[in-house]
Protein backbone atom coordinates (compact mmCIF):
# COMPACT_ATOMS: atom_id res chain seq x y z
CA UNK A 1 0.00 0.00 0.00
CA UNK A 2 1.44 3.34 -1.03
CA UNK A 3 2.29 5.73 1.74
CA UNK A 4 0.52 9.08 1.50
CA UNK A 5 2.86 12.02 1.17
CA UNK A 6 1.89 15.05 3.20
CA UNK A 7 1.50 18.19 1.10
CA UNK A 8 3.26 21.30 2.30
CA UNK A 9 0.70 23.96 3.06
CA UNK A 10 1.89 27.52 2.43
CA UNK A 11 1.55 30.08 5.18
CA UNK A 12 -1.47 32.38 5.10
CA UNK A 13 -1.56 34.26 1.82
CA UNK A 14 -1.59 38.02 1.64
CA UNK A 15 -3.69 38.93 -1.38
CA UNK A 16 -4.67 42.30 -2.85
CA UNK A 17 -8.25 41.68 -3.94
CA UNK A 18 -9.52 43.62 -6.92
CA UNK A 19 -6.22 44.90 -8.26
CA UNK A 20 -5.78 44.55 -12.02
CA UNK A 21 -3.37 45.46 -14.81
CA UNK A 22 -4.52 46.57 -18.23
CA UNK A 23 -2.95 44.62 -21.14
CA UNK A 24 -1.08 47.66 -22.47
CA UNK A 25 2.07 47.16 -24.52
CA UNK A 26 3.65 49.87 -22.36
CA UNK A 27 3.54 47.63 -19.31
CA UNK A 28 4.93 50.30 -16.96
CA UNK A 29 1.78 52.34 -17.63
CA UNK A 30 -0.50 49.31 -17.33
CA UNK A 31 0.95 48.59 -13.88
CA UNK A 32 0.72 52.23 -12.75
CA UNK A 33 -2.90 52.45 -13.85
CA UNK A 34 -3.73 49.32 -11.85
CA UNK A 35 -1.92 50.71 -8.81
CA UNK A 36 -3.72 54.06 -9.09
CA UNK A 37 -7.14 52.40 -9.28
CA UNK A 38 -6.35 50.10 -6.37
CA UNK A 39 -5.28 53.10 -4.27
CA UNK A 40 -8.62 54.77 -4.94
CA UNK A 41 -7.70 57.23 -7.69
CA UNK A 42 -10.17 57.35 -10.54
CA UNK A 43 -7.58 58.00 -13.26
CA UNK A 44 -8.29 56.86 -16.79
CA UNK A 45 -5.52 55.06 -18.69
CA UNK A 46 -5.15 58.22 -20.80
CA UNK A 47 -4.56 60.32 -17.68
CA UNK A 48 -1.87 57.95 -16.41
CA UNK A 49 -0.29 57.83 -19.86
CA UNK A 50 -0.46 61.58 -20.44
CA UNK A 51 0.12 63.05 -16.98
CA UNK A 52 3.41 61.13 -16.67
CA UNK A 53 4.51 62.30 -20.14
CA UNK A 54 4.89 58.70 -21.32
CA UNK A 55 2.30 59.22 -24.05
CA UNK A 56 4.75 61.62 -25.74
CA UNK A 57 7.90 59.47 -25.38
CA UNK A 58 9.72 57.81 -28.26
CA UNK A 59 13.03 56.07 -27.59
CA UNK A 60 14.83 53.99 -30.23
CA UNK A 61 17.99 51.95 -29.80
CA UNK A 62 20.51 52.09 -32.66
CA UNK A 63 20.04 48.39 -33.38
CA UNK A 64 16.26 48.53 -32.79
CA UNK A 65 16.50 46.66 -29.50
CA UNK A 66 12.98 46.22 -28.05
CA UNK A 67 14.18 47.72 -24.74
CA UNK A 68 13.45 51.29 -25.86
CA UNK A 69 10.18 51.68 -23.94
CA UNK A 70 11.89 50.78 -20.66
CA UNK A 71 15.51 51.98 -20.84
CA UNK A 72 15.74 55.77 -20.54
CA UNK A 73 16.42 58.38 -17.87
CA UNK A 74 13.17 58.50 -15.94
CA UNK A 75 13.80 60.93 -13.08
CA UNK A 76 11.33 63.49 -14.37
CA UNK A 77 8.81 60.79 -15.25
CA UNK A 78 9.07 59.46 -11.69
CA UNK A 79 8.34 62.93 -10.31
CA UNK A 80 5.23 63.16 -12.48
CA UNK A 81 4.00 59.80 -11.17
CA UNK A 82 3.69 61.53 -7.81
CA UNK A 83 1.38 64.11 -9.39
CA UNK A 84 -1.09 61.24 -9.88
CA UNK A 85 -1.08 60.63 -6.13
CA UNK A 86 1.30 57.68 -6.21
CA UNK A 87 4.50 57.40 -4.19
CA UNK A 88 6.81 54.78 -5.68
CA UNK A 89 9.49 53.30 -3.44
CA UNK A 90 12.24 51.59 -5.39
CA UNK A 91 13.72 48.54 -3.65
CA UNK A 92 16.69 48.05 -5.95
CA UNK A 93 18.00 46.10 -8.91
CA UNK A 94 18.88 42.42 -8.53
CA UNK A 95 20.72 40.02 -10.83
CA UNK A 96 21.64 36.34 -10.70
CA UNK A 97 24.58 37.38 -8.50
CA UNK A 98 22.23 38.54 -5.71
CA UNK A 99 22.88 36.52 -2.56
CA UNK A 100 20.26 34.51 -0.73
CA UNK A 101 20.27 37.13 2.04
CA UNK A 102 19.68 39.92 -0.48
CA UNK A 103 16.78 38.05 -2.08
CA UNK A 104 15.22 37.23 1.26
CA UNK A 105 15.61 40.87 2.28
CA UNK A 106 13.71 42.29 -0.68
CA UNK A 107 11.11 39.54 -0.40
CA UNK A 108 10.54 40.43 3.26
CA UNK A 109 9.87 44.04 2.28
CA UNK A 110 7.42 42.94 -0.39
CA UNK A 111 5.60 40.61 2.01
CA UNK A 112 5.33 43.35 4.64
CA UNK A 113 3.94 45.76 2.07
CA UNK A 114 1.39 43.24 0.78
CA UNK A 115 0.34 42.47 4.37
CA UNK A 116 -0.26 46.20 4.83
CA UNK A 117 -2.37 46.31 1.67
CA UNK A 118 0.19 48.20 -0.40
CA UNK A 119 0.49 47.31 -4.10
CA UNK A 120 3.86 46.14 -5.40
CA UNK A 121 5.35 45.52 -8.82
CA UNK A 122 8.42 44.07 -10.44
CA UNK A 123 10.12 44.59 -13.76
CA UNK A 124 11.68 41.53 -15.38
CA UNK A 125 11.44 41.91 -19.16
CA UNK A 126 8.15 43.76 -18.52
CA UNK A 127 6.23 45.24 -15.60
CA UNK A 128 3.92 43.00 -13.60
CA UNK A 129 1.86 43.74 -10.51
CA UNK A 130 2.46 41.48 -7.50
CA UNK A 131 -0.99 40.51 -6.25
CA UNK A 132 -0.15 38.31 -3.29
CA UNK A 133 2.29 35.96 -1.62
CA UNK A 134 2.66 32.90 0.54
CA UNK A 135 5.67 31.22 2.12
CA UNK A 136 6.70 29.72 -1.22
CA UNK A 137 6.57 32.74 -3.48
CA UNK A 138 4.59 35.51 -5.12
CA UNK A 139 1.61 35.72 -7.47
CA UNK A 140 1.79 38.08 -10.45
CA UNK A 141 -0.51 39.53 -13.08
CA UNK A 142 0.17 41.33 -16.33
CA UNK A 143 0.00 40.92 -20.09
CA UNK A 144 1.71 38.35 -22.36
CA UNK A 145 0.82 35.18 -20.40
CA UNK A 146 2.78 32.97 -22.81
CA UNK A 147 5.94 34.98 -22.15
CA UNK A 148 5.66 36.13 -18.54
CA UNK A 149 5.23 33.71 -15.64
CA UNK A 150 2.40 34.33 -13.20
CA UNK A 151 4.42 32.98 -10.29
CA UNK A 152 7.77 33.81 -8.73
CA UNK A 153 9.27 31.16 -6.45
CA UNK A 154 10.86 32.54 -3.33
CA UNK A 155 14.67 32.86 -3.32
CA UNK A 156 15.31 30.80 -6.46
CA UNK A 157 13.31 33.05 -8.86
CA UNK A 158 13.53 30.01 -11.05
CA UNK A 159 10.75 31.11 -13.42
CA UNK A 160 12.98 33.77 -14.97
CA UNK A 161 15.14 32.91 -17.94
CA UNK A 162 17.38 35.85 -17.09
CA UNK A 163 17.60 36.74 -13.43
CA UNK A 164 17.38 40.48 -13.22
CA UNK A 165 14.65 42.50 -11.61
CA UNK A 166 13.63 45.86 -10.27
CA UNK A 167 11.12 45.88 -7.39
CA UNK A 168 8.71 48.62 -6.30
CA UNK A 169 6.26 49.33 -3.48
CA UNK A 170 3.53 51.95 -4.00
CA UNK A 171 1.51 54.07 -1.59
CA UNK A 172 -0.95 56.94 -1.87
CA UNK A 173 -0.03 60.61 -1.48
CA UNK A 174 -1.98 63.79 -2.20
CA UNK A 175 -2.34 64.24 -5.98
CA UNK A 176 -1.32 67.48 -7.66
CA UNK A 177 -3.99 70.03 -8.64
CA UNK A 178 -5.21 69.38 -12.17
CA UNK A 179 -3.65 72.51 -13.69
CA UNK A 180 -0.22 71.61 -12.30
CA UNK A 181 -0.63 68.00 -13.44
CA UNK A 182 -1.38 69.12 -17.00
CA UNK A 183 1.19 71.90 -17.24
CA UNK A 184 4.05 69.76 -15.91
CA UNK A 185 3.20 66.86 -18.20
CA UNK A 186 3.14 69.08 -21.29
CA UNK A 187 6.34 70.88 -20.26
CA UNK A 188 7.99 67.47 -19.92
CA UNK A 189 6.67 66.36 -23.31
CA UNK A 190 8.01 69.51 -24.96
CA UNK A 191 11.39 69.31 -23.20
CA UNK A 192 11.76 65.59 -23.94
CA UNK A 193 11.62 66.42 -27.65
CA UNK A 194 13.62 69.66 -27.68
CA UNK A 195 16.32 68.52 -25.22
CA UNK A 196 16.17 64.84 -26.06
CA UNK A 197 19.79 63.94 -25.28
CA UNK A 198 19.18 64.69 -21.61
CA UNK A 199 16.75 61.76 -21.36
CA UNK A 200 18.64 59.10 -23.31
CA UNK A 201 20.21 56.35 -21.22
CA UNK A 202 23.40 56.41 -23.29
CA UNK A 203 24.61 56.95 -26.86
CA UNK A 204 23.01 53.70 -27.98
CA UNK A 205 19.56 55.24 -27.57
CA UNK A 206 17.87 58.25 -29.08
CA UNK A 207 14.78 60.10 -27.87
CA UNK A 208 12.53 62.45 -29.84
CA UNK A 209 14.09 63.49 -33.16
CA UNK A 210 17.15 61.35 -32.39
CA UNK A 211 14.83 58.35 -32.09
CA UNK A 212 13.47 58.82 -35.60
CA UNK A 213 17.00 59.15 -37.02
CA UNK A 214 18.12 55.97 -35.24
CA UNK A 215 15.04 54.18 -36.50
CA UNK A 216 15.45 55.08 -40.15
CA UNK A 217 19.14 54.12 -40.17
CA UNK A 218 18.49 50.82 -38.38
CA UNK A 219 15.59 49.95 -40.66
CA UNK A 220 17.80 50.47 -43.72
CA UNK A 221 20.67 48.42 -42.30
CA UNK A 222 18.82 45.67 -40.44
CA UNK A 223 15.39 45.48 -41.99
CA UNK A 224 12.12 44.89 -40.19
CA UNK A 225 13.28 42.96 -37.11
CA UNK A 226 11.15 42.09 -34.09
CA UNK A 227 12.60 45.21 -32.46
CA UNK A 228 11.22 47.33 -35.28
CA UNK A 229 7.77 45.78 -34.96
CA UNK A 230 7.71 46.05 -31.17
CA UNK A 231 8.84 49.67 -31.11
CA UNK A 232 6.28 50.60 -33.75
CA UNK A 233 3.49 48.95 -31.73
CA UNK A 234 4.44 50.57 -28.43
CA UNK A 235 4.92 54.08 -29.80
CA UNK A 236 1.69 53.79 -31.80
CA UNK A 237 -0.08 52.95 -28.54
CA UNK A 238 1.58 55.91 -26.82
CA UNK A 239 0.42 58.38 -29.47
CA UNK A 240 -3.13 56.99 -29.41
CA UNK A 241 -3.24 57.72 -25.68
CA UNK A 242 -1.66 61.14 -26.22
CA UNK A 243 -4.71 61.96 -28.36
CA UNK A 244 -7.07 60.72 -25.64
CA UNK A 245 -5.22 62.67 -22.97
CA UNK A 246 -5.38 65.89 -24.96
CA UNK A 247 -9.13 65.45 -25.36
CA UNK A 248 -9.36 65.06 -21.59
CA UNK A 249 -7.39 68.29 -21.19
CA UNK A 250 -9.91 69.94 -23.50
CA UNK A 251 -12.78 68.92 -21.21
CA UNK A 252 -10.91 70.18 -18.16
CA UNK A 253 -9.99 73.51 -19.79
CA UNK A 254 -12.75 74.28 -22.35
CA UNK A 255 -11.07 77.46 -23.60
CA UNK A 256 -8.25 75.26 -24.95
CA UNK A 257 -10.57 72.63 -26.44
CA UNK A 258 -10.27 73.68 -30.11
CA UNK A 259 -6.48 73.41 -29.90
CA UNK A 260 -6.49 70.16 -27.92
CA UNK A 261 -8.82 68.63 -30.51
CA UNK A 262 -6.55 69.69 -33.37
CA UNK A 263 -3.52 68.27 -31.59
CA UNK A 264 -5.39 65.07 -30.74
CA UNK A 265 -6.00 64.51 -34.44
CA UNK A 266 -2.31 64.99 -35.19
CA UNK A 267 -1.36 62.42 -32.57
CA UNK A 268 -3.98 60.03 -33.93
CA UNK A 269 -2.37 60.36 -37.33
CA UNK A 270 1.07 59.67 -35.83
CA UNK A 271 -0.37 56.59 -34.12
CA UNK A 272 -1.83 55.40 -37.39
CA UNK A 273 1.45 55.88 -39.25
CA UNK A 274 3.41 53.96 -36.62
CA UNK A 275 0.77 51.24 -36.50
CA UNK A 276 1.09 50.83 -40.26
CA UNK A 277 4.88 50.65 -39.89
CA UNK A 278 4.39 47.71 -37.52
CA UNK A 279 2.62 45.69 -40.22
CA UNK A 280 4.85 42.67 -40.90
CA UNK A 281 3.57 42.30 -44.44
CA UNK A 282 4.17 45.84 -45.64
CA UNK A 283 7.28 46.54 -47.78
CA UNK A 284 10.25 48.16 -46.06
CA UNK A 285 9.88 51.27 -48.21
CA UNK A 286 6.29 51.68 -46.98
CA UNK A 287 7.49 51.32 -43.40
CA UNK A 288 10.12 53.98 -44.02
CA UNK A 289 7.52 56.31 -45.53
CA UNK A 290 5.27 55.89 -42.50
CA UNK A 291 8.12 56.69 -40.10
CA UNK A 292 9.09 59.80 -42.08
CA UNK A 293 5.49 61.00 -42.01
CA UNK A 294 5.23 60.36 -38.28
CA UNK A 295 8.48 62.28 -37.71
CA UNK A 296 7.19 65.33 -39.58
CA UNK A 297 3.86 65.30 -37.78
CA UNK A 298 5.61 64.83 -34.43
CA UNK A 299 7.56 68.08 -34.89
CA UNK A 300 4.28 69.82 -35.75
CA UNK A 301 2.61 68.41 -32.65
CA UNK A 302 5.42 69.48 -30.31
CA UNK A 303 5.09 73.06 -31.53
CA UNK A 304 1.38 72.75 -30.76
CA UNK A 305 2.12 71.61 -27.21
CA UNK A 306 4.05 74.84 -26.65
CA UNK A 307 1.08 76.81 -27.92
CA UNK A 308 -1.23 74.84 -25.64
CA UNK A 309 0.94 75.62 -22.64
CA UNK A 310 0.67 79.33 -23.45
CA UNK A 311 -3.14 79.05 -23.53
CA UNK A 312 -3.53 77.30 -20.20
CA UNK A 313 -4.02 79.38 -17.03
CA UNK A 314 -0.74 80.28 -15.37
Amino acid sequence: MATAVAQKVPEATHCLKGIDQLPLDATRIGALHGVARYLGMNHSPATVYGATGHAFLININKILCPSGPLVWRRERFDALVRNLGIEARYLGFFTADASRAERLGVEAELRAALAAGLPCALWNDEFQIITGCDSEGFDLIGPFPHHLSRRLTSVTWREWRKTYAYFYIYSAVAPAPRLRLVRESLEFAWDMYRNSAHYAENDDYGIGPDAYRNWLVALERRGATFGHEWNAKVWAECRAYAARYLREVGTWFPNAAPLTERLARVYEDISGQLGAAADQDSPTEDKRRCILTAEAREAEAVDGLRELLDRLPS
